[in-house]
């Protein structure tokens, strides 16, 4: 481990009819990950409206160590059409924390909608300037999150 860093060898991707999943391990695991995908697949099949995205770090020497797993929800989306399954994202419990181009489109993936980063960077800013988002700093990256009506006061 050079400098304290605990580094993946090999990154998986795997489909299995409408699920997909990434994992990344050191080569001499491979094995082991590829015999347990059919029994990964059976469980998500089971849950059913919600893919649960895990991801777990080590830490770098000389810093405080994440926690071991943070797990988001993303949820299972019917819209077919980029602007009205962006809105289904954020307007779900998973858009509540604002998310960059990058979560979104990961989101899409993971509900078979596959566009291109030049095409969902564009159309989020567009929501933006619409009114429908708000856009974010998020560190060096925006974050999108539903723009929140002005509230109507009765006289």
């Amino acid at each position: 481990m050079p400098g304290g860093r605990c580094l993946a060898e090999v990154r998986v991707r795997v489909r299995s009819g409408e699920y997909e999943f990434e994992v990344e391990c050191n080569k001499e695991d491979i094995g082991t990950i590829i015999s347990l995908t059919d029994q990964f697949v059976e469980t998500l099949s089971k849950i059913r409206g919600v893919i649960i995205r895990t991801k777990t770090s080590q830490p770098i020497e000389g810093e405080k160590a994440p926690p071991e797993t943070t797990s988001v929800e993303i949820p299972q989306i019917t819209s077919t059409t980029l602007t009205s399954a962006i809105m289904e994202l954020l307007s779900s419990p998973w858009g509540r924390e604002p998310r960059t181009v990058k979560e979104v489109m990961d989101a899409l993936e993971l509900n078979a909608l596959h566009y291109s980063h030049s095409t969902v960077g564009p159309q989020l800013i567009r929501m933006t300037q619409t009114g429908k988002l708000r856009r974010l700093k998020k560190g060096d990256l925006y974050s999108y999150v539903i723009a929140k009506k002005p509230s109507v006061e009765s006289d």
